[in-house]
């Protein structure tokens, strides 16, 4: 009876998406439970293929274990591989901000209004545990916009390490010809110990807090000079510019490479309509993609889909039939291995082509026989 108890309980939290918080909680009456977490989390690739791109829920991220869940290792990877910053010469370290999205809370608020006129030369990235680091352009995309953790002011010396590490991989990939942080405490000894390591110079603008006028006119102050300065090349990016480098940086995260398909010379120039956070990519009077706010990803129009089939990624292909409603597991012929539950795919058959978000990975696709493969949106018969 209690075993079936413990089953029951673990399929509702399986169906409330919430497991890994349960684990985490109960494994720390036993240490060889918490010892068994540590060595499911080294199985990575196993554990990856199966947890689903964004949940509905919040993400908690009360323990060191947090430091190893796929969310976060994903996102980091992610930001490391397919990401692009925009091409300016500033960098400005902001601490991360308990509301979210950062840009929403009171403290991002004021660095802001701050930075005023020359925000436009200035690319924010968040320093933040346990994700690490967070370009403003990815701070609506699963889990940036979705964890919560514990708040002490005082950092552990893994998480230190972990997030310097995201911070150096970062910039030895993408060079600035000025860096400005505005930290204090732990996100402070986190840039000194990269800069040293890197043999770069980073300078700090907060004095005793972070949002006292001091601080504050002297970030201003700053970044003014830089950007005043006689050897400064003025690159800078305008609103429609920044809103289409936002779009652009959550495609890349989503899709990898076929991304660039959507920006491509084929498309012309993408236009981004709308207000924060609902963007929506339009080319000419056709539109390519809408932002989903709740989740930070692009949900693809069928014209959007036929740019990014040219990549051959986040494909499903099937039958020669129509789909009307949800494609089942046995339907599939084909699924990029690279699918994860909740992506955004293309299906692709002799007589339709369809945009959809996938229910299971790609590899389940293929090798299941039964159950809902994609959840489809648009159908486009061919």
């Amino acid at each position: 009876d209690a075993l079936d108890a413990e089953l029951a309980l673990v399929r509702e939290k399986i169906r409330a998406g919430t497991l890994r918080e349960y684990v985490e909680g109960q494994c720390r009456v036993r240490p060889w439970l918490t010892a068994l977490l540590r060595l499911g989390d080294f199985e990575y690739t196993y554990l990856e293929e199966r947890v689903p791109a964004f949940r509905q829920n919040q993400l908690l991220a009360d323990t060191s274990e947090a430091l190893s869940r796929i969310e976060v290792v994903r996102f980091a990877q992610r930001v490391q591989e397919r990401y692009a910053p925009p091409d300016l010469d500033i960098l400005l370290l902001l601490p991360c901000a308990a509301k979210k999205p950062y840009s929403i809370s009171q403290s991002h608020q004021k660095f802001i209004l701050t930075l005023g006129k020359y925000r436009k030369f200035v690319h924010e990235v968040i320093i933040t545990s346990p994700l690490g680091i967070v370009p403003r352009e990815l701070e609506l995309t699963y889990p940036a916009s979705h964890y919560d953790t514990a708040v002490t002011g005082h950092w552990d010396e893994d998480e230190k390490a972990w997030v310097s590490g995201c911070l150096e991989a970062y910039l030895s990939k993408h060079g600035y010809k000025a860096i400005v942080a505005h930290v204090e405490g732990a996100y402070r000894e986190i840039c000194e110990r990269v800069a040293e390591k890197l043999g770069i110079d980073i300078v700090y603008t907060a004095g005793e807090s972070l949002t006292s006028y001091e601080s504050l006119l002297n970030l201003k102050n700053t970044v003014e000079s830089i950007c005043t300065s006689e050897n400064f090349s003025q690159k800078k990016q305008n609103a429609e510019e920044e809103k289409k480098n936002f779009v652009k940086a959550v495609a890349g995260y989503q899709f990898g490479e076929g991304a660039g398909l959507l920006f491509s010379e084929e498309v012309g120039n993408p236009v981004v309509k709308g207000r924060f956070p609902k963007y929506q990519l339009f080319a000419g009077k056709k539109q390519l993609a809408t932002l989903i706010p709740q989740y930070g990803m692009l949900a693809l129009s069928p014209e959007g889909a036929e740019l990014v089939l040219k990549s051959e990624k986040y494909v499903v292909k099937i039958d020669d039939f129509v789909p009307r409603g949800s494609i089942l597991a046995p339907g599939v012929l084909e699924a990029d291995p690279e699918i994860r539950p909740n992506d955004e795919v293309i299906v692709l058959g002799k007589k339709a082509l369809c945009v959809g978000r996938a229910m299971m990975s790609g590899r389940e696709m293929e090798e299941s026989g039964r159950g809902v493969a994609v959840d489809v949106r648009h159908v486009k018969k061919l």
